[in-house]
């Protein structure tokens, strides 16, 4: 029994620190395995990382890949469609790749007068461009002694000549009695003449066949600066109808009647036949006419 135990003692039993040592070992290899595993992973993304980039790079250097923002075609009507194709980038070629290259688009045409805003620039492979652009329209023209001036109606000064406006296809109303100096093109022009002229177009651009007839709008009496008894704002009809349209729309006065009202009077006077003797006439909006005060009263 003594000798036995000093067998099990003496480490008569390998078996046991034999199987731990070699369990050892394998756990040792087995993590040597998986961090040279592990390692070749690593170099094989990396590499593949790398060549990738290498080739986008070198195809971002091919010539089909290659977009030219100048010769961009962004659908606008004539009236200002050879400017927007004047308009200047940043660089002169882009590669599809350039993550630089719809912000510059986009930045390049909003410095534009007649460009509002910028809805998309979308890239389209292999070197295209699709842009959406939210153009700025003329609504009128400021007269000055020296020349006419577009505004759209918002009041923004749009890059237009009066003589190159086709006046017969779309005529435009001229706003007479400005008192300031016109601003940058893309500019608001916040003359309150002209800010109450626009109130008064936008009121009736509901009645687009009342718009159309309007030739000049005069806003010299504003705020009854030349007499407080007469109409503030004057329109003049291509029929050289006169019409007293009182306080602009854009006004917090009281004491005349609502635009409805004045536009539906308007519409009635207007669909009647001129005088023949003169061909002139005139109507002021600012009081009811008879038809409407006999209503009223009763």
């Amino acid at each position: 029994m003594g000798a036995r135990n000093k067998k099990i003692k003496d480490g008569a039993w390998p078996g046991l620190r034999g199987s731990l040592s070699w369990l050892a070992g394998k756990l040792r290899l087995g993590i040597l395995s998986l961090g040279l595993q592990g390692a070749i992973v690593v170099t094989l993304v990396i590499a593949a990382l790398i060549g990738i980039r290498l080739a986008r790079g070198q195809a971002a250097r091919l010539p089909q890949f290659c977009v030219h923002p100048a010769q961009l075609r962004a659908q606008a009507p004539p009236w200002c469609a050879a400017q927007l194709e004047q308009v200047q980038f940043p660089r002169e070629c882009y590669s599809i790749f350039d993550p630089q290259l719809t912000r510059d688009v986009a930045e390049a045409y909003l410095a534009s007068p007649w460009v509002k805003a910028v809805r998309r620039v979308e890239k389209r492979f292999p070197n295209h461009l699709d842009v959406e652009l939210d153009l700025r329209e003329p609504a009128a023209f400021v007269r000055l002694p020296d020349a006419s001036y577009a505004i759209d109606r918002d009041g923004v000064l749009l890059p237009l000549d009066y003589e190159r406006w086709d006046h017969d296809q779309r005529p435009l109303p001229l706003i007479f009695g400005v008192k300031t100096e016109p601003p940058e093109p893309g500019c608001r022009w916040s003359d309150p003449g002209t800010l109450a002229a626009l109130s008064v177009l936008q009121a009736m651009a509901s009645e687009p066949t009342l718009l159309r007839q309007v030739h000049f709008v005069d806003v010299s009496n504003l705020d009854g600066v030349i007499d407080p008894q007469r109409s503030e704002v004057l329109l003049f009809t291509r029929r050289r109808v006169r019409v007293a349209w009182g306080r602009p729309p854009n006004t917090t006065a009281f004491g005349e009647p609502t635009v409805p009202c004045k536009l539906a009077r308007l519409r009635r006077h207007l669909s009647r036949p001129l005088a023949l003797s003169d061909g002139t006439s005139s109507i002021d909006l600012r009081f009811p006419d008879e038809d409407e005060a006999l209503a009223r009263h009763d």
